[in-house]
């Protein structure tokens, strides 16, 4: 494989020209434009059209004339081998950021990025495809678009930043998924444990094989919540059924001053009624909760934007592992029609990990750490 460089007008590096690059500080080189929206959402194409340039990877120079620039590129630049492959089988690598105009590029980027809010990931596959000349499907783009924070990691390491640790369960017929993440107080989270289990004994076993106290176990209620009471009354753990509504007004009381209401994004505290028969202690209840989906999904989506939400390092790529991230990938916030508001929607697979991570949130929030 050889790509083709070009040198920097200021600096003279050669490097690859990329449509889109990230330093590890979050700044950007490449094409860079100003992504700005719109009252109703919708990004105003003709000021990013307007404010495109190439940034210099090396030294940060802004170049500004598309033909002139790609015109010295062409004159300068060279093809460079990459290591590996075959010597005598030989590929050459050229995309449209060579010989495209710009500002065209930045529209037909937006363009697509806009129906991928509505779940048609095609238009961005074809952009990747044909603009860029790179492998692409639906699942690489979507990663691409909501990267995860990838750290080496092992459950059991110590970690010196860790406040707080949570498992969260989502209850299926027949199985559980279960998530545990270490907490600090800056709102980063460390994933400790994904993975399926078949009862609830099973779930209280490697609760205490991680560590985690039986008030820090979430378990979600919303299927068959009468037994999920019970498990939960006699393991000690947290109910939570999920709403629709952004939040609950709570009644706050300080010594010597007037009660205020704040809104929190879960209900007040209330009890489930268990199968007495199936109680280890007679006259046990499950504490529980309603909790906000939109809520703890925009949370949820915060944290990962700001790279709090940590995952750790797999390579090579497992198919745990992938399942995991197209879970949490498989829901996005669209907006339906011009003028409603966005809302969270199914694009992908079945969601488990997704909804399994806003219970994390959920406690998190409770504790005060996210």
């Amino acid at each position: 494989m050889h790509e083709w460089e070009v040198p920097c007008d200021a600096c003279g590096v050669y490097q690859r020209p990329v449509f889109s690059g990230k330093h590890d500080d979050g700044s950007r080189y490449g094409i860079v434009f100003a992504a700005d929206k719109r009252p109703d959402g919708s990004y105003d194409i003709e000021g990013a059209k307007a404010s495109t340039r190439y940034v210099c990877q090396f030294c940060g120079y802004e170049h500004r004339e598309c033909k002139q620039t790609q015109g010295r590129w062409n004159a300068l630049g060279r093809y460079a081998r990459v290591e590996g492959g075959s010597s005598e089988s030989h590929s050459y690598h050229w995309n449209d950021v060579i010989c495209a105009q710009w500002r065209d590029l930045v529209a037909l980027f937006l363009a697509a990025r806009v129906q991928s809010k509505r779940g048609n990931w095609k238009p961005l596959v074809d952009f990747t495809q044909k603009q860029l000349a790179e492998f692409a499907n639906e699942r690489t783009v979507a990663e691409s678009e909501n990267p995860l924070q990838r750290v080496e990691m092992s459950a059991s390491e110590e970690w010196p930043d860790e406040a707080f640790r949570f498992m969260a369960v989502d209850t299926q017929h027949g199985h559980f998924h279960v998530m545990a993440r270490a907490w600090a107080k800056t709102g980063e989270s460390r994933r400790l444990h994904w993975g399926q289990v078949k009862t609830p004994e099973e779930i209280e076993a490697l609760r205490i094989a991680m560590n985690i106290k039986p008030r820090c176990v979430i378990i979600d209620a919303a299927w068959n919540a009468r037994m999920v009471y019970t498990w939960a009354a006699n393991y000690d753990w947290v109910c939570i059924r999920g709403d629709a509504r952004r939040a609950w007004k709570h009644k706050v009381a300080e010594p010597g001053k007037a009660p205020t209401w704040v809104e929190k994004p879960w209900s007040l505290s209330w009890w489930g009624d268990p199968d007495s028969n199936g109680l280890t202690s007679k006259g046990k209840k499950a504490l529980a909760f309603f909790i906000s989906k939109p809520s703890t999904a925009d949370r949820l989506q915060a944290l990962r934007d700001s790279g709090l939400w940590v995952e750790p390092k797999v390579e090579p790529m497992t198919k745990a592992e992938q399942d995991y991230t197209d879970q949490l990938n498989s829901m996005m916030k669209i907006r339906k029609k011009p003028g409603e508001p966005e809302t969270w929607e199914q694009v992908g697979c079945e969601p488990h990990a997704w909804d399994v991570a806003r219970m994390q949130v959920f406690a998190a929030m409770a504790k005060g750490v996210a």
